[in-house]
């Protein structure tokens, strides 16, 4: 019979005294999320397969040395991240690339499907968005993936990428005040207002 973990607490404890049940439910619910994390910071699929394989292995063979957790996600991606970037580092000094490592850092990249759309008429907006998140610095990048794309607070942000929770209030300020005031996206937001106005008063 399956176990049921109703808390993240509970989960964990199990998971340290050598669950299975508890390292196959771990597995299931955060292999997904920290595979597209990992392919946005570096995007080689076989790297990344390779480098998560190697965390829960990691992590169910020393799970008696590891902390007690209230909160799961955050440390599995502060720690997956931790060792993705030495995986990185090692696979760059191998092909012989140490020149470029100093200037080397994650790189997040988003496609179209993550921007979520209500309605087809919003396409055009969604392409001008994508543009302008690509334009953003690596490090806002990072932060607006992990808060919107992984639901992640701004304290559980500070805590994977080793920074100050003030430290990332104020990148993603940054970002939400650059995507705001950028101009082509006032020209769309007035468009749109404009277009669903007028669909409106036909109706």
């Amino acid at each position: 019979m399956a176990l049921a973990f109703h808390s993240d607490r509970a989960l964990w404890v199990a998971f340290k005294k050598g669950s299975r049940e508890a390292l196959d439910n771990l597995f299931r619910s955060y292999y997904s999320p920290l595979y597209h994390y990992g392919l946005k910071i570096y995007g080689d699929p076989t790297l990344i397969e390779d480098s998560l394989q190697s965390f829960f292995l990691h992590l169910y063979d020393n799970r008696e040395q590891l902390a007690n957790l209230e909160n799961i996600k955050p440390y599995l991606f502060k720690a997956y991240r931790r060792q993705l970037l030495r995986q990185i580092e090692k696979s760059r000094k191998q092909k012989k690339l140490q020149n470029e490592e100093a200037q080397w850092q994650p790189n997040i990249h988003f496609s179209a499907d993550e921007l979520i759309s209500k309605q087809e008429v919003e396409a055009f907006q969604k392409e001008v968005l994508l543009e302008m998140l690509h334009h953003l610095p690596n490090r806002q990048r990072e932060v607006i993936y992990l808060r919107y794309y992984n639901d992640l607070s701004i304290a559980e942000i500070a805590e994977v990428l080793s920074i100050t929770y003030q430290g990332t209030a104020n990148t993603l300020h940054k970002a939400i005040k650059t995507l705001r005031k950028d101009a082509k996206l006032k020209r769309i937001v007035a468009f749109f207002s404009l277009l669903f106005l007028a669909l409106w008063s036909f109706s």
